[in-house]
């Protein structure tokens, strides 16, 4: 699973700040400056920049781990999808709500229901 965002910050202070916050340790990848990695939790969690069509104005990052969604939902907005092609939710800063579904993070059981149900 893939979360993408947006954010004002450059890519070292934006590390900087999620692993402050979700208390991990996002450090370059073998020394690049342009994608950063910790394991957390069990799962491998990478952030970098991407070069996906957007509107021109908008530099989208990747997100690689299911747990920092919420984080970074809550504070950027952006969009959660599998295999790079399945939609399966949408955020807007600063809720906790997919607006694709009508659903939360807050009841997560119920918005883990819908989310599941879109992945073929």
């Amino acid at each position: 699973m893939e979360y993408y965002f947006n954010s004002p910050l450059e890519l070292p202070a934006l590390a900087a700040q999620l692993s402050a916050e979700l208390g991990c340790d996002l450090r370059p990848y073998k020394g690049d400056e342009e994608e950063y990695y910790d394991r957390f939790v069990g799962m491998e969690f990478s952030l970098e920049p991407n070069d996906f069509e957007n509107d021109g104005e908008l530099s989208w990052l990747r997100c690689c781990a299911s747990c920092a969604c919420c984080t970074t939902a809550s504070k950027y907005g952006g969009i959660l999808v599998h295999d790079l092609d399945v939609l399966l939710a949408r955020y807007e800063a600063p809720t906790f709500v997919d607006t694709l579904s009508g659903t939360s993070m807050d009841d997560f059981a119920a918005h883990l229901t819908v989310l599941t149900a879109r992945i073929p």
